[in-house]
């Protein structure tokens, strides 16, 4: 593979999966009180639904954390 063949590869890892796209807000742990902790400052994901579909920060939660929220 050619120099812009090895450049393309390492865009595409940089790139956020679509793990994300079968989730909800609330089952992420970076969301917290209406907002994704782990979004930089500058997008502002605040008053977010918790059945909304998830961002590309999605996070599962494990089960401890499941069993706790009830």
């Amino acid at each position: 593979m050619g120099k812009f063949g090895n450049a393309f590869q390492r865009f595409r890892r940089k790139l956020p999966n679509m793990d994300f796209a079968n989730h909800k807000h609330g089952e992420c742990s970076n969301f917290d009180n209406g907002t994704c902790i782990a979004a930089p400052r500058i997008i502002n994901l605040t008053n977010l639904h918790p059945k909304g579909p998830a961002c590309p920060h999605f996070k599962a939660r494990n089960r401890s954390e499941l069993r706790e929220k009830g």
